[in-house]
């Protein structure tokens, strides 16, 4: 008889290096390995085709970042946020300190200040060999309002880059309407040459909220000097301060009690000086009055207006006798104040 079979002694191992008989079948897996497994295959599968999906996308976004009008739209952009030193990095060749004293963030931020820059977008790219053109819009918001703009943007090419072939529009200032003392540009008198600036907004302001700057004068990126007038003109608030001045001052002059020899008189015959009694039939302002900055500068405000008032008044007949006069007529108002005050309202001779 065979040996008899006995359970195996604590702590026995069998010996796992003996091979099996052949033939012997080989186990199975496993179910929970086979699935790990599988999965691992399909996990890297997948990180696979998103590692080439990544690479294409930032392939092409880099290639985009880097094509004219990328490049065009990426300096207006730093221009609108005032940062001048980004803008500067996007110059074919950077401005020296001749060329370019006033491409500087201070300049800049007084520009933005002036007229902010948005809504910026680019169109009608031609590219031709290592040059290119692209056509930049943006709207630039003065006080007055809104206006849109159009920039051409030259560009060449350097190895694999595109570079603006000038970050600056070159502008001559002209300063020589009436008003014109008070201009200032960057906290400074007018330049008398021309200077290179960021586009937008010309940094020019006044030293008096009674004046502004006509026609909202702006630089663009031309290949040529751009030659602006500038033309200082009295605000609305000015202007109806001054007419109110007026009135309230031909008032004063119309009343029975006053005999100020300066007030203004009807023009014809000899009128007797301080004579002038009445009432006005039409408000100043609505009597289309003249209201200027004068030419003598100084910040002096010139106001003329043909008032219409119910009068009555004496003048001199050939004997020195004074004769009354009396009917509605209109009155020659000739007077100045100035931009400090410009309610405060003195009165000049029709013919002086």
């Amino acid at each position: 008889m065979g040996a008899q079979w006995s359970p195996p002694r604590p702590g026995y191992r069998p010996d796992a290096s003996l091979p099996l008989p052949p033939g012997a079948p080989v186990p199975p897996l496993p179910m929970a390995r086979r699935k790990g497994r599988a999965l691992l295959l399909v996990g890297a599968g997948t990180c696979l085709v998103i590692a080439v999906a990544l690479a294409s996308v930032a392939a092409v976004q880099f290639s985009a970042s880097r094509n004219p009008s990328s490049v065009a739209k990426r300096y207006f952009a730093a221009v609108a946020s005032g940062d001048a030193a980004a803008a500067l990095a996007f110059a074919s060749a950077p401005p020296t300190a001749d060329t370019g004293p006033f491409l500087t963030a201070a300049v800049l931020a007084q520009q933005r200040k002036v007229a902010p820059i948005s809504g910026i977008s680019v169109s009608d790219t031609v590219i031709s060999g290592s040059s290119a053109t692209v056509s930049v819009h943006y709207t630039l918001t003065f006080t007055d309002g809104p206006k849109s703009r159009t920039d051409r943007v030259q560009l060449v090419k350097r190895g694999s880059s595109w570079r603006l072939d000038r970050v600056g529009g070159v502008v001559s200032l002209g300063a020589s309407a009436a008003g014109s003392d008070r201009l200032t540009f960057v906290g400074r008198p007018i330049p008398p040459v021309p200077v290179q600036l960021f586009p937008g907004a010309v940094p020019v302001a006044t030293d008096s909220p009674s004046v502004l700057v006509s026609g909202d004068p702006a630089v663009s990126l031309g290949t040529t000097t751009s030659v602006i007038a500038l033309r200082p003109t009295l605000s609305d608030a000015a202007r109806q301060l001054a007419s109110d001045g007026v009135e309230t001052a031909l008032r004063k002059c119309l009343a029975v009690t006053s005999t100020d020899p300066l007030c203004p008189m009807i023009e014809g015959g000899r009128p007797v000086p301080g004579s002038l009694h009445g009432t006005l039939t039409k408000k100043i302002a609505a009597s289309d009055p003249t209201v200027t900055l004068a030419s003598a500068g100084k910040g002096i405000i010139a106001i003329n207006v043909e008032a219409s008032v119910k009068a009555s008044w004496k003048v001199w007949d050939f004997n020195n006798q004074q004769v009354a006069r009396s009917e509605s007529t209109t009155v020659t108002i000739v007077a100045t104040s100035s931009v400090d005050s410009p309610q405060t309202v003195e009165w000049v001779p029709a013919h002086g």
